[in-house]
């Protein structure tokens, strides 16, 4: 049995077509979510305020 965002799956007892259909959409969730923390960081970067000359150290 494999968890999978807590749902219970039995890996064991499906078949290679079942397997090779979860590991495309398991790849397809990984690429979106790999995205997503790319567009996230890209936005925390870019709206991060920026550091005062007064405060920076030297």
């Amino acid at each position: 049995m494999q968890n999978f965002f807590g749902i219970e799956v039995d890996t064991a007892s499906m078949t290679t077509e079942e397997l090779q259909e979860a590991r495309t959409k398991i790849r397809e969730m990984l690429s979106n979510i790999e995205h997503q923390l790319l567009l996230r960081k890209m936005s925390e970067r870019k709206f991060k305020t920026p550091v005062s000359s007064d405060t920076a150290e030297v």
